[in-house]
């Protein structure tokens, strides 16, 4: 018996030079800023930044051949068995659609030429590490502020 899934989608529409269009769980996201945009998980946020890296860096090897005017989707799901004790999506799928003009054996070269190019899959196949510190201090913590470097590299 399969386990119930969470889904979450992402998907990153490019139509030429104009910004790339986002989409979340089917719903459109604003082209403002992404910090401000409201009612997203953290787990959207990361899908977002999987999908619009993604497509950015199949933007840049298009334009490089010189293919800039061809649409494109970028489609990032990610699943998580619900009521897992893990909390971790897996797997996290990544699919570039591209519109006419490009064949099957080109789209399989277009996205193998952006995979090294995505800094945020990159980051995550690379299993960074991640350090996990905390402080007390006497003052309101009101104001996002900058680690200085004795604080950044104490452990």
């Amino acid at each position: 018996m399969t386990k119930p899934l969470k889904r979450w989608t992402v998907n990153a529409v490019s139509a030429g030079h104009a910004p790339l269009t986002l989409f979340c769980d089917d719903r459109p996201l604003g082209r403002s800023a992404m910090g401000v945009a409201e009612n997203l998980s953290p787990i959207q946020y990361l899908l977002i930044s999987i999908a619009s890296c993604f497509a950015l860096s199949c933007r840049a090897e298009l334009k490089r051949r010189k293919l800039s005017n061809i649409s494109f989707e970028v489609v990032v799901m990610g699943d998580k068995e619900t009521g897992s004790a893990e909390n971790l999506l897996s797997p996290i799928s990544i699919v570039a659609i591209f519109g006419s003009g490009i064949t099957e054996p080109l789209a399989r070269e277009i996205t193998a030429r952006a995979k090294p190019l995505c800094t945020v899959t990159n980051t995550l196949l690379d299993s960074p590490t991640i350090q996990f510190r905390s402080r007390a201090i006497r003052q309101r913590v009101s104001e996002p502020r900058e680690l200085t470097p004795a604080e950044h590299s104490a452990h």
